[in-house]
């Protein structure tokens, strides 16, 4: 099984949510995970733990996707971030061009409160295009 990293090698980290976590050296290979390529990193606030290798890229080599969604009325929903339920919070403009916050949950488009959470649905030409 030939190793993408190396002891030396500069690497930045993308955890499954999709956040950048760049200027890591990669410090040892995991042995005790041989059926999973997985390295230990210097710099990391968890030295004991181990980074999978498909989470692992080479320094400053990381390109995002793209997660805006098109939207059915035509316009589209400019994704800003996760939050702290791993909801994905979008930017969209209205009908009055202001801009508002909504959220995307189990499929569907939702307001986005002041409190940080889903309010209600919006209306049908607000939700995804669905491809």
């Amino acid at each position: 099984m030939r190793e993408k990293f190396k002891a030396g090698d500069k690497v930045d980290f993308v955890n499954d949510a999709g956040i950048l976590f760049r200027g890591f050296r990669v410090k040892a290979r995991d042995k005790e995970h041989e059926n999973q390529k997985r390295y230990f990193l210097e710099g990391s606030d968890t030295p004991w733990y181990s980074f999978k290798e498909e989470n692992l890229y080479p320094a400053g080599t990381y390109v995002p996707k793209n997660m805006d969604i098109t939207l059915k009325n035509g316009k589209i929903a400019k994704f800003l971030y996760y939050d702290e339920n791993y909801n994905k919070i979008f930017s969209a403009i209205d009908t009055d061009g202001f801009p508002f916050n909504m959220v995307y949950v189990d499929g569907i488009m939702h307001s986005y409160s002041l409190y940080g959470e889903p309010s209600f649905p919006l209306k049908e030409s607000c939700q995804p295009v669905v491809k």
